[in-house]
C-alpha cells in the first residue's frame, strides 16, 4: 500500500518535533509493509485544516497518487472535531484509509471510524477548555487595569500605562491624510516606497495593515 506521511507542530505545542514524528512514522510503515511516497509537514496551529502541507498531502490522495494518510497522532491533522469529521468522511467517499499511529487507528474498520470521532471530540474539547481559561486570564487583567494586547501605532505602554509616541503619532496622521485621497493599496504603496515601517518593524504594509490601523489607532490629545 502507497502512502502519504503528514507532520505537524507548531511553536506554542508541547509534542513530538518534526524529525522525532517522522522517525516513528518511518518506523510504523516499515513495520506494516507501506510505502511512503510523499511526506509532507506544517509549523502552523492545528485549529483548522487550512495549511500547505496538509493540503498537498489531501491532493495526492483525491488524485489516487497514495492509499492512505499516516500520521503520528490524530490532534496532528487538526484539534477541530468538525474537521476531522469532515476529513473522515472525505476518506470513505474518495477511497483512501487514514492510519494514526498512537491511538492505532485506521478508517478501515468501523471500530476504528467510531474511536477516531471520539478522539476528535476530546481534542476539541481540550481546545475550548485552553480558550476558556485564556478568556479568563484576559478578564482578570481588564478588571484589575492591566495592560492587554499590543498598543495600537501611535502609543505604547509605561508602567502599564498608555503614553504617545511622537515618531508613531506622526505616521498615523500621515496614513489618514493619505486615505483622504488614496485607497487602502496606495496608501500601503506609498509607505513602502518611503520606506516607513510597521508597529512591529516590519519594512512592508499592505492594504490589510493600513485597514487595521485606521480601525485600531487614535490619535494623542
Amino acid at each position: 500500500m502507497k502512502v502519504v506521511i503528514y507532520r505537524r507542530t507548531s511553536t506554542v505545542e508541547q509534542c513530538l518535533s518534526l524529525a522525532a514524528q517522522k522517525e516513528k512514522l518511518n518506523a510504523y510503515c516499515g513495520l506494516h509493509d507501506l510505502e511512503i511516497v510523499a511526506d509532507f509537514s506544517d509549523q502552523l496551529s492545528g485549529k483548522d485544516t487550512d495549511r500547505p502541507g496538509f493540503q498537498q498531502a489531501l491532493s495526492m490522495l483525491k488524485a489516487g497518487e497514495a492509499d492512505a494518510l499516516v500520521v503520528y497522532k490524530m490532534d496532528r491533522l487538526s484539534r477541530n472535531v468538525r474537521d476531522v469529521l469532515d476529513l473522515c468522511q472525505l476518506c470513505s467517499t474518495q477511497g483512501w484509509q487514514l492510519h494514526s499511529i498512537c491511538e492505532r487507528l485506521d478508517t478501515g474498520s468501523a471500530t476504528g471510524r467510531f474511536t477516531i470521532t471520539l478522539l476528535a471530540a476530546l481534542a476539541q474539547m481540550e481546545r475550548e477548555q485552553i480558550g476558556e481559561r485564556v478568556s479568563m486570564a484576559l478578564k482578570h487583567k481588564i478588571a484589575n487595569g492591566e495592560p492587554v494586547g499590543t498598543p495600537g501605532l501611535g502609543w505604547r505602554y509605561e508602567d502599564s500605562q498608555l503614553v504617545s509616541v511622537a515618531e508613531e503619532q506622526k505616521v498615523l496622521h500621515e496614513i489618514h491624510q493619505l486615505h483622504q485621497r488614496m485607497t487602502l493599496r496606495d496608501v500601503a504603496d506609498e509607505l513602502n516606497r518611503r520606506g516607513v515601517l510597521t508597529k512591529t518593524g516590519k519594512s512592508r504594509w499592505h492594504a490589510s495593515t493600513v485597514q487595521y490601523v485606521l480601525k485600531h489607532s487614535r490619535f494623542a490629545d
